[in-house]
């Protein structure tokens, strides 16, 4: 094994849990400290990814233990499929990162570093565990990938993804920055 797969492997469930856990707050708690200072608000609607982030933690575990049992994983899985799959995930941060660049710093952080992170962790272990996966794991993963597909299909249909405009239009809430660009930020105004 090599690269990630060498990395899960190798090192205890109890550090990777860790190291996962430390992922999840790297990733929220940024956002929502972003969002506090230039927004005045902290939030999050869109349930794939309020509940996405337990939902990556659940496929990794089993692609860890997968991976911890020591299956001998294709060949076509090593270097240069994980460098073609940090490629892809790195693109698709950047693209979302372009196409979304109107949004806020907390969005912009999540496009750039959190989702090719997410994707990334996704383009390489499912396909370790749809290798060398036991039954039971190849279709927990299933469950998984398809629970995750139901609740973004439901935040495309609700239009929760785009949080702040959902969110004035559910709750009319207000946010900090709505009279100005989220590059400048108010503060001798009312918070």
């Amino acid at each position: 094994m090599c690269g990630i797969y060498s990395v899960l492997s190798t090192f205890s469930i109890l550090d990777i849990v860790a190291a996962l856990f430390v992922f999840m707050l790297v990733s929220a708690v940024p956002i929502q400290l972003m969002r506090n200072y230039f927004e005045g608000s902290q939030y999050q609607v869109a349930w794939s990814a309020d509940w996405g982030g337990t939902i990556l933690i659940l496929v990794s575990m089993i692609g860890i233990g997968t991976l911890q049992r020591g299956p001998i994983l294709p060949p076509w899985m090593g270097y240069p499929f994980q460098l073609a799959m940090l490629v892809i995930s790195l693109w698709i941060g950047l693209t979302w990162l372009k196409e979304d660049w109107n949004t806020q710093w907390a969005d912009r952080y999540h496009h750039l570093v959190v989702a090719p992170i997410q994707f990334f962790l996704i383009l390489t272990i499912v396909p370790a565990i749809l290798a060398r996966g036991t039954g039971a794991e190849i279709i927990a993963t299933l469950g998984f990938l398809a629970l995750f597909a139901v609740l973004l299909g439901f935040d495309l249909k609700d239009g929760r993804l785009a949080q702040r405009p959902w969110l004035k239009k559910r709750w009319g809430v207000k946010f900090l920055n709505d009279d100005k660009n989220d590059f400048s930020r108010d503060d001798e105004g009312e918070r």
